[in-house]
């Protein structure tokens, strides 16, 4: 008769999906011997879901009888800068010893399972890379430069379209939205629905964190930003540190015949400065009293890790260019081409022969320059008449940032209204102008520029963004 057991662990999700390579394990280890059931903090149990070495998943108003406890830790972290073993080995040391087994790492990433719905839904437009730019509040080491994260973007938009993740809770901090996202769903999802977005990801781009270890679990491309806080023998799932834990298990381990593993490009500071020397410095704080970090730096409105700020966009960029140009990723360079194709430039100013406007000439050959003796509504209507798909409006003061074509491209992927967006006294809803674009169906013909957006949903009027500077001051709206 199988034994059975309540595995129990009620950490981060990070975790609990390492703990999942144990399980699985333990049954090849020992095939038909237990009948095991599972017990974390709630939401964690998803990790679980579709697992076929799972009999049952406890919660308080589910509990399982019969199923003797184990308590499932990681001692192994206390000598992990002196024991290069990865974070894999620790579950499975823990429940060797303590209920005296021969369990052996038999594949070097966690164990995830999925639905056939599930693999046949995709939550996003394909492809798409995930990262998540926030952390813990109680591991702020952990954490990136916020600027550095919209430079990333900006720099890999003409090649990736990104879904921002992140936690919700009042735990997680710094997951401040980007410009030029496909989505952004922080604090939206469960964390199954994350695990699902990741299975649909052509990559995912993160610090420290669950996410570095799902991507691993689907053997999907991962660029980590973890600095010096960790020693990357403990995390990184490398071909190196493959080969030496896999080892661990069998001294003649090999890759096997055709071997598809996809390593993460895990980018680290060991070695580089005084405090993460020859391990990590495992410190979780940057200006608290208490487990503070010894060296850090203010850049760009916070304070980081020296650790950490040493990791530049460029760097990540090219980590993350890296998988196109070893093959690992085989699409075309280009995921957006021919969205901005079918539109009206609009110029709408006093005077054509300013240095704005021929600045914006330049930049947009095509552009037709309105001059104000003509009113918006009369200016609006013969854009329409152009016949293109969308309109982008632009007046004097407006200055466009380098990349917000690229930005603009993922706004218009669907009819809508995009810019400020202001409210009259009656509530209606209408962009200020300046700069908006417009979807021609959107738009009714009017003798007021008010008016002409008059029939938008609500629903159909986006942000703008931060790819455009707003001019401080404008002439009044008609």
């Amino acid at each position: 008769m199988a034994r059975k057991i309540l595995v129990r662990n009620t950490q981060s999700p990070g975790d609990v999906v390492v703990l999942s390579a144990m399980i699985r394990d333990l049954h090849r280890a020992h095939p038909g011997m237990f009948e095991t059931a599972v017990s974390t903090a709630p939401g964690a149990e998803h990790v679980f879901y579709e697992n076929p070495d799972i009999s049952a998943i406890a919660s308080r108003h589910k509990p399982v009888k019969n199923h003797k406890m184990f308590s499932a830790h990681y001692p192994l972290i206390r000598q992990c800068n002196q024991q290069r073993k990865h974070f894999l080995w620790g579950f499975i040391e823990d429940i060797n010893k303590r209920m005296h087994l021969g369990v052996k790492l038999t594949e070097f990433r966690p164990a995830l399972y999925m639905s056939d719905a599930e693999k046949e839904t995709p939550p996003f437009p394909q492809p798409y890379w995930v990262f998540l730019s926030g952390g813990k509040g109680d591991f702020k080491t952990k954490i990136w430069d916020q600027h550095y994260w919209q430079e990333v973007i900006w720099k890999t938009a003409d090649r990736i379209r990104w879904v921002q993740c992140g936690g919700g809770s009042r735990n997680h901090i710094r997951h401040t939205p980007k410009d030029g996202v496909l989505a952004n769903v922080v604090g939206k999802t469960s964390l199954r629905e994350f695990i699902k977005i990741i299975y649909h990801a052509e990559g995912v781009a993160c610090v420290i964190t669950a996410a570095m270890h799902i991507a691993a679990a689907f053997n999907k491309p991962c660029v980590v930003i973890a600095g010096g806080r960790e020693p990357w023998w403990w995390e990184a799932y490398t071909e190196q540190n493959r080969l030496v834990n896999m080892r661990f298990s069998d001294a003649a381990w090999k890759p096997p015949a055709g071997d598809d593993f996809v390593e993460h490009k895990f980018l680290h500071t060991i070695g580089q400065l005084p405090c993460c020397q020859c391990h990590g410095c495992w410190k979780k704080k940057v200006t608290e009293t208490k487990d503070r970090c010894k060296r850090p730096v203010s850049q760009n409105g916070a304070t980081i890790p020296e650790c950490k700020a040493m990791i530049k966009p460029d760097m990540v960029v090219d980590s993350i260019y890296d998988y196109f140009r070893d093959g690992v990723i085989m699409r075309p360079n280009t995921v957006v081409d021919g969205a901005l194709d079918n539109v009206a430039y609009c110029l709408y100013t006093e005077d054509a022969a300013t240095d704005w406007a021929t600045k914006m000439r330049e930049e947009l050959p095509d552009a037709t320059v309105f001059n104000h003796g003509m009113s918006r509504a009369a200016a609006l209507a013969a854009a329409l008449a152009e016949g293109k798909d969308w309109i982008v409006w632009l007046e004097r003061g407006i200055k466009l940032h380098t990349n917000w074509r690229i930005a603009m491209r993922f706004r218009l992927d669907q009819p809508g209204v995009v810019g400020r967006i202001h409210r009259t006294t009656d509530g209606q809803l209408y962009p200020y102008p300046g700069f908006f674009a417009a979807h021609r169906s959107m738009l009714t013909s009017s003798t007021s520029f008010k008016k002409a957006f008059i029939g938008v949903p609500a629903d159909k009027f986006y942000r703008l963004g931060g790819y455009v500077t707003l001019p401080t001051a404008l002439r009044a709206v008609d």
